[in-house]
């Protein structure tokens, strides 16, 4: 049995309302935002600092040769953390980031679902943050469409 909606599914059009590559070496950027029509989707990519090891292990055989190693890790100080407040009062109401208190995914998104005055906060250290924040558009509204956020590689 197979009947067609009377209805069909209508795709949500997003607008981006913010698109930016931030560069942080302990800074803080902030953005205020009246959300109005929810949500409000945060979209983030990282690429931290990364820093490099050589480390020479010396055998105690003399049969054995020396060992030279490379390791390559992500900076133990390279953090990146959104926080979006209550304009009015302060709060923080959500959260996310990269390293430290929050996991290394490369790419997070978040998702703001109620509406209200926001003050979104962006800080970080060694790290660099591709952001793009976008909502709904209005129906009708002639927008150009806000793809998926493509990560630098």
């Amino acid at each position: 049995y197979n009947q067609s909606p009377e209805n069909p599914e209508v795709q949500t059009v997003y607008q981006r309302i913010y698109y930016n590559i931030l560069e942080f070496h302990y800074d803080v950027v902030a953005r205020e935002y009246p959300l109005v029509t929810p949500p409000l989707i945060i979209e983030m990519c990282f690429a931290p600092k990364t820093v490099t090891r050589n480390i020479w292990y010396e055998s105690r055989y003399t049969s054995h040769e020396d060992i030279y190693t490379t390791q390559t890790s992500v900076s133990p100080s390279s953090f990146f953390e959104v926080r979006v407040r209550d304009k009015a009062s302060g709060d923080i109401l959500y959260r996310d980031g990269f390293g430290k208190l929050y996991s290394t995914d490369s790419k997070k998104t978040l998702v703001i679902r109620s509406a209200g005055d926001y003050l979104i906060e962006f800080t970080g250290n060694d790290i660099n943050a591709t952001v793009q924040m976008k909502i709904p558009a209005a129906p009708g509204e002639n927008v150009t469409p806000a793809g998926p956020l493509t990560c630098p590689s």
